[in-house]
């Protein structure tokens, strides 16, 4: 414990230190005093060690099981994996904090490390202090919030008998526990190691970039300098915000057991935010080095993408958002962040508006059918997509607040309304390598989107063709040429409406399901699909074009023009490769979502099966039988006795049931096994007294299949997937882990859900096709955007800069 009172010191250290470094930016700006503004990049260095030796301070909690302290008796247990254990450090709200504290002190001291040759350039030794300034404002305001909500508060001894008493655990003679409550069950899961500190590496890098945007506001130094030093300070951040939202979309996916990766819950929503407004970022600053245009743009895009970082980092930790990912609630956080979020919007306004005509640009946008035209469109799109998202994740505590009715906003809400502009963006992002600087002519527009359009309409069709065998059900040309939003549309309470609407339904119009589009349909499948493909073909057009070039008048052989192309800009060919990646990630997105066959009511018996598209599914076996199961529970929920007396040591109490997944397409061949076409799907029963029981017409009236049917003699073993509920004690919670079977074309997943008496169980399957697209593009995306930011020719930032 002392040694964790240590690490509560050093922050208190950290800040005197930091406003310090803070009043010695401040003065070195003003006077131009260098011995200040070195004496201030020192003073990172100690900053950096200070938070470091905190929060290694925390981590030795974690480890040596001082569960005295709150946070670490919240976050940990003995029974935890090491790694767990670290990961406790960002497990919490005022761990979380200090973890954070603890990354913007490192990049901080880092964009200080790098002023050693950055500042030998006039402009650089001109904006050196300011930058210090604002990343001593912005680390200042972390570590006092992390003094004010400290991970390091000890409990009084009443609590700790309170707390051994309720959870039944070890206390040794000097008063201290020997055991934790232990990590959220959600979080013991290898993503939760990996997917938090990658997300907040992206949001906390974004504040070089910032500082260095303000400082050339403050300094006047408005011109590309600050702009070439953070261009990779931008690219790392963008990088480190796509891996972490995909790995977080990997853990959804596997923890969560609902079959999907996104849900447009407000946490995920916290992390794309920022995401799009470092998007736009990037391509804006491209116009400004090219054609010395759009200034003032993007340093407001600059502010806007860093206030995105905090507002994320306030919903996710306020608590005034409800989601199952906030962190809890706390209105002195909500209170820190408001006036913080704020202040950095107010100063930035402020600035732009004193330095608005000294960011005028040399050159004005000459044609629509221009390469800066299409960026600065692709722009606006991304920011109309962050406002709409920022207003619809808050509209629901507004609309309580102002106007007295919570207004819901759910998944489907978001898809519709988002759809329309993420397909804008797919067909921006297809055109604009087309597109030359300055203007295209009409000509040389067709001559560069003639073969990629063929190619995409091509493979369209193929996709077509492809979805015509495999799902017929799925398509007929009713649906493929109204959307569902027309074909839901409201006809009003007139006799002439409602005789429209019923000619209408006499041609088949009528809904027939709840999605939001069908999956099938024109719009959006097809668009998505022609948008996507039109990227390959633009690109690989743009690498066909640059390599024939080089062959035909360098006399170059083919492998040696293509990496001679791509090493000469690699910042352009980069951008490609992510552009391709975000081609197949939108593939598979569309895939996955509109054609996944998903069942999550089924309550099957054990030895028969259940139907989900061309698969069987067949609980064969579990571990134990479920009385032994109620037995074992109730004795853990009385806590007679220690969990750690269950399985070889494991924390919590294990049932598994062991799945067979069979392949026996649907066809005409097996009509006999089918399942009866009305709202109650039952086979005929294999056990005495049959299926119509009370509780079975329960579950029946709730939705769910009951199935209760012999295997055919056809069906093929695929795999077997044993998916497990497991029960935590100290939590009393149950927490259900899936298992899914990953295959090239789809993936088969199952979360088993809960079992009854008489061998029953309740389960939810899903098949979730070209979910490997999604992975493989968010790796080629990675590739691309590393590729784009290594020190090639045309691509180093010298000491003269």
């Amino acid at each position: 414990m002392e040694l964790l009172s240590f690490g509560h010191s050093l922050l208190w250290v950290a800040a005197v230190v930091l406003g310090a470094v803070w009043s010695l930016s401040l003065l070195g700006g003003l006077t131009r005093d260098r011995r200040l503004v070195v004496s201030a990049r020192c003073g990172f260095y100690v900053v950096f060690f200070l938070a470091a030796g905190s929060a290694a301070a925390l981590v030795y909690g974690f480890i040596a099981g001082a569960y005295n302290n709150e946070y670490v008796f919240g976050h940990s247990d003995r029974g935890l994996p090491l790694f767990f254990r670290f990961a406790g450090l960002w497990g919490g709200l005022t761990g979380s904090l200090l973890f954070w504290t603890f990354l913007l002190s490192g990049v901080s001291a880092l964009a200080a490390f790098q002023h050693r040759w950055s500042s030998r350039h006039p402009v650089g030794r001109r904006m050196e202090p300011w930058v210090y300034f604002v990343l001593a404002t912005v680390l200042g305001f972390f570590v006092c919030l992390t003094i004010v909500k400290s991970p390091f508060v000890a409990m009084a001894p009443h609590e700790v008998a309170h707390f051994a008493w309720i959870y039944n655990l070890p206390i040794d003679h000097r008063g201290m526990l020997l055991e934790g409550k232990g990590l959220n069950p959600q979080l013991v899961n290898y993503w939760f190691v990996i997917h938090p500190p990658t997300l907040y590496f992206g949001m906390v890098i974004f504040t070089v970039p910032f500082a260095f945007g303000i400082a050339a506001l403050i300094s006047g130094e408005l011109g590309d300098y600050w702009i070439r030093v953070t261009r990779r300070w931008a690219m790392a951040a963008w990088l480190f915000l796509t891996s972490g939202i995909v790995l977080g979309g990997l853990w959804a996916y596997r923890q969560l057991g609902w079959g999907g990766y996104w849900a447009w819950d407000p946490v995920e929503n916290a992390s794309f935010l920022p995401w799009l407004a470092a998007t736009a970022f990037l391509h804006s600053i491209m116009i400004q080095e090219r054609r010395d245009m759009l200034k003032w743009w993007n340093v407001a895009l600059l502010i806007f993408a860093f206030f995105l970082t905090i507002e994320a980092t306030y919903m996710t930790r306020s608590g005034e958002v409800a989601s199952v990912h906030a962190f809890g609630d706390d209105e002195t956080i909500g209170i820190w962040f408001r006036m913080f979020k704020w202040t950095i919007v107010g100063s930035g306004a402020f600035l732009l508006f004193v330095r608005f005509w000294d960011l005028r640009g040399a050159h004005r946008l000459q044609s629509l059918l221009s390469r800066e035209a299409a960026f600065f469109v692709n722009n606006l799109v991304l920011v109309v997509i962050a406002l709409s998202v920022w207003t619809l994740s808050w509209l629901p505590n507004h609309s309580e607040a102002y106007f007295g009715a919570k207004k819901t906003f759910e998944a489907e809400d978001f898809n519709r309304y988002m759809t329309p502009l993420l397909l804008l963006l797919l067909f921006l992002t297809a055109v604009g390598p087309s597109l030359g600087w300055v203007k295209t002519s009409g000509k040389a527009l067709r001559r560069n989107l003639v073969g990629p359009a063929s190619f995409a309409v091509a493979m369209v069709g193929i996709s077509y063709a492809i979805i015509a065998w495999q799902r017929p059900e799925t398509l007929s040309w009713k649906q493929f040429l109204v959307p569902k939003p027309l074909h839901d549309f409201s006809w009003g309470d007139s006799e002439r409406w409602q005789a429209a609407r019923a000619a209408w339904d006499s041609w088949g119009w009528q809904k027939e399901s709840s999605d939001v589009f069908y999956s099938a349909g024109f719009y959006p499948t097809g668009i998505a699909l022609f948008c996507c493909f039109l990227i390959l073909g633009t690109i690989g057009a743009e690498f066909f074009r640059g390599m024939k070039s080089r062959v035909r008048h360098r006399k170059e052989d083919v492998v040696t023009a293509l990496l001679t192309l791509i090493t000469r800009d690699n910042r352009r060919w980069g951008g490609y490769v992510v552009h391709i990646g975000i081609a197949l990630l939108g593939i598979g997105i569309t895939v996955s979502a509109l054609f996944r066959v998903a069942d999550d009511k089924i309550l099957v018996r054990m030895g028969s099966h259940a139907r989900i598209g061309d698969y069987l599914i067949s609980p064969i076996g579990s571990e134990r039988s479920w009385r032994e199961l109620d037995d074992a529970e109730r004795k853990v929920t009385a806590k007679t006795h220690r969990i750690e007396a269950f399985e070889d040591g494991l924390p919590y109490l294990r049932d598994r049931v062991r799945f067979q997944v069979h392949y026996a397409p649907l066809d005409a061949a097996h009509e006999a096994h089918a399942l009866p076409a009305d709202s109650s799907p039952v086979a005929a029963p294999l056990s005495a007294g049959g299926l119509d029981q009370p509780w079975m017409r329960a579950f029946k009236n709730a939705g769910f299949a009951v199935v209760d049917e012999k295997l055919p003699a056809n069906a093929e073993l695929v795999c077997e997937l044993e998916p497990e509920r497991r029960y935590y004690p100290k939590q009393e919670q149950w927490i259900n882990e899936v298992s899914i079977e990953r295959q090239m074309l789809g993936d088969i997943y199952i979360y088993y859900s809960n079992r009854l008496e008489g061998d029953w169980v309740m389960l939810a399957a899903f098949l979730n096709p070209f979910m490997l697209l999604l992975w493989i593009g968010w790796g080629v995306m990675i590739a691309g955007g590393i590729f784009a930011i290594l020190p090639f020719s045309g691509n180093r930032v010298g000491l003269a800069e």
